[in-house]
């Protein structure tokens, strides 16, 4: 019972952090896609060839800074490391934030049996964590220029530092490691495949009240984990925002955590108040 509280209470205590996390993902996704917020960096000419070799060759080796023309960004490199910084610190936080979750959840993964009857507060968060990792991992799928962005910052860094920024390999390894997240996270977290199922399948009934109404706006999906021979396959229902949809590999990502008619908010601005919602079904339930 001790592992059961803790666990729950480490992965409240991860989530309470989960709503700057993913803030700070898309205010860098709304950035990467205005003409006049965007990075002056990106539309200097004079750097546009090295950006585009940053970019083909991320995550880059460490002597590319000595093996390429790397001038003109030396040049500018004090207002470069200026105008990318917070951007690269949103990415190090989220790295933090999945290396902690991806921990905590092995670790909860481990209580035996884990339901929405007798363990809820564990299993809401499994799912509450589950849920900010991929709709972190959708937005930085569409953030523009990412790796321009990330491999500038952590070349002009290391030729003032002459060293790397502490976590900029974590970094770039995420965002090399998470290019099809769907599938890098069922890898990191197959040891949860039966667990995640039962908790989904758990949700049906307590969930009637949060239906969203719009046929038109449905569109079935199956949300896989596969690992070696082994798969789980649950049943989704998602909604589709034509508007945020141009690269169809990244469909499946979109709305996660959904159970039949049941939907997670993608983000701030696609708001439904699920969890709670959840907690209060739950709860009502039990009192009964």
């Amino acid at each position: 019972m001790n592992k059961t509280r803790d666990s729950a209470e480490e992965l409240y205590l991860l989530e309470s952090s989960a709503e700057n996390t993913l803030n700070g993902l898309y205010h860098f996704h709304k950035t990467s896609i205005s003409t006049a917020n965007r990075p002056k960096c990106l539309s200097q000419k004079n750097l546009d060839a090295i950006l585009k070799k940053i970019a083909k060759k991320f995550p880059l080796p460490s002597d590319f800074i000595h093996k390429e023309n790397c001038s003109e960004l030396i040049k500018s490199r004090l207002e470069i490391l200026e105008e990318t910084q917070s951007f690269y610190n949103i990415m190090r936080n989220f790295t933090c934030y999945k290396e902690t979750a991806i921990n905590l959840l092995t670790s909860a993964f481990s209580v035996k049996e884990v339901c929405m009857k007798s363990h809820t507060y564990i299993a809401v968060g499994i799912l509450q964590v589950l849920s900010t990792l991929i709709r972190g991992f959708y937005i930085i799928n569409k953030i523009e220029d990412l790796t321009k962005l990330i491999g500038v910052y952590g070349l002009v860094y290391q030729s003032i530092h002459n060293s790397n920024e502490s976590s900029y390999i974590s970094v770039c390894k995420l965002i090399q490691d998470y290019n099809d997240p769907l599938a890098k996270l069922s890898e990191d977290l197959s040891i949860g495949e039966t667990m995640i199922q039962n908790i989904l399948c758990g949700l049906i009934d307590d969930f009637r009240p949060c239906i969203l109404e719009g046929k038109q706006l449905q569109t079935n999906y199956h949300f896989n984990l596969s690992v070696g021979q082994k798969s789980m396959s649950v049943p989704y229902c998602t909604i589709l925002y034509p508007n945020l949809l141009k690269n169809e590999a990244i469909e499946s990502v979109v709305n996660v955590l959904i159970v039949q008619n049941m939907v997670v908010p993608l983000h701030r601005d696609m708001h439904v108040n699920y969890f709670k919602e959840l907690t209060t079904a739950i709860e009502t339930r039990g009192k009964a």
